[in-house]
């Protein structure tokens, strides 16, 4: 069977469709936490968070984008299992799952 593009860059590609390049990311005055991503309008993302960026939990919350940016709030419960100023360090990935 051919490929009309090298397996690597394909596995790129489907990478890129999954996972999306956060941006804007900061620490409130209140210890909350704040990023943006570029989003598909319409599309749906799933927001997954880590303590040691190995091991993830997905947030309760699902973004459904009504503008090409979303920008996600961690104030902790319900969207997260803890507060961010109670957790430590703390990285986040959005998923787009559909």
């Amino acid at each position: 069977m051919a490929f009309d593009t090298p397996l690597a860059y394909a596995w790129d590609e489907f990478l890129h469709s999954l996972f999306v390049s956060l941006d804007g990311a900061m620490r409130n005055h209140d210890k909350t936490s704040l990023f943006t991503f570029e989003a598909e309008i319409g599309k749906t993302y799933r927001i997954d968070y880590s303590e040691d960026a190995v091991t993830w939990t997905s947030s309760e919350s699902l973004v459904t984008a009504g503008s090409s940016r979303v920008y996600w709030l961690d104030q902790g419960p319900p969207k997260t299992d803890c507060h961010p100023a109670e957790c430590g360090t703390r990285f986040y990935r959005a998923v787009a799952i559909d």
